[in-house]
């Protein structure tokens, strides 16, 4: 729910902060992540980020000044803290994950070629089965639920005869999918630290902008879609060699910095809420530059 103008500047921020975090979250979701790896995750980060904010201090003062500026027990925080790369867990094993990396690699559910058999769903007398294979691995979760994860995931597939083969031979993301996600991680991360800096007021102020229209038909969105692609192309070709010839300048004057770089553009379209008739939507003015229409009521 969107914040209020009566809401807290706290309640403000953590709204904000919901909003950009659901895509990552669906996201994690649907990659099979589950919430306790996040949340070991985010401890670090937080962690992290006070360390650079918070003024140096020395032995026991550094866990008790971190702990009170994140809310993270002391304990927790030492513990983090003598971590080697305490910002960089890694990622927990799921129960539909160590389902998968067994059927990998235990004899029994092997065949030949070391290649993972092909398993009936339910336990027989003798031999092995999914089922038995679940069971192996967690008596706190049901077998079918765990195949109905790694059939959501598209790990696996069940035939007519009731048989569970396994489709992929990693529980991680495909080579494609790896340079995409590593793609988002650059893009989104240097969006929003621009965002960011914007909103605190450290530092320069960034190129950070966006147009926006609502009510439209498919039909429109795609064109759009398509304008805007166009103009990506354009600055790329005019961008890329302007930014290579400063580059080529500094590399004959011997100049060489700290400094990093990135731009970017994106577009994005989705379905909007239905909004109910009776309901006025708030009355806002576009920031300048954004198309302007009337608002409309739906119904």
């Amino acid at each position: 729910m969107p914040a209020s103008p009566s809401d807290s500047r706290e309640q403000i921020l953590l709204a904000s902060a919901a909003d950009v975090l659901r895509p990552l979250v669906a996201l994690l979701v649907a990659r099979g992540v589950q919430y306790g790896t996040l949340a070991d995750l985010t401890k670090a980060i937080f962690v992290e980020a006070a360390q650079a904010q918070v003024p140096a201090a020395t032995g026991a003062r550094v866990i008790s000044r971190l702990s009170v500026a994140t809310g993270i027990h002391r304990k927790e925080v030492k513990r983090l803290l003598a971590l080697a790369g305490a910002t960089r867990p890694q990622a927990g094993e799921s129960v539909a994950s160590e389902v998968f990396a067994r059927w990998l690699s235990d004899r029994r559910y092997l065949g030949s070629g070391g290649r993972p058999k092909v398993l009936p769903r339910l336990a027989v007398a003798r031999g092995p089965s999914f089922e038995s294979l679940a069971r192996a691995v967690s008596n706190d979760v049901h077998p079918r639920t765990i195949l109905e994860e790694l059939l959501r995931l598209k790990l696996v597939e069940v035939d007519a005869d009731d048989r569970v083969t396994l489709l992929a031979s990693g529980f991680v993301p495909a080579s494609e999918e790896r340079h995409l996600l590593r793609l988002l991680a650059d893009n989104v991360r240097d969006h929003l630290a621009a965002a960011v800096s914007n909103v605190t007021g450290e530092g320069p102020k960034f190129l950070e902008q966006a147009i926006f229209a609502d009510s439209l038909s498919e039909a429109t969105v795609r064109e759009i879609d398509r304008i805007a692609r166009e103009h990506w192309t354009r600055t790329f070709q005019q961008l890329v060699p302007q930014v290579q010839a400063l580059i080529d300048a500094e590399d004959r004057a011997g100049r060489t910095g700290r400094q990093r770089v990135r731009v970017g553009m994106y577009s994005f379209a989705q379905r909007q809420p239905e909004v109910p008739s009776e309901v006025e939507p708030e009355a806002t003015s576009p920031p300048e530059g954004a198309p302007r229409r009337k608002q409309r009521k739906s119904g």
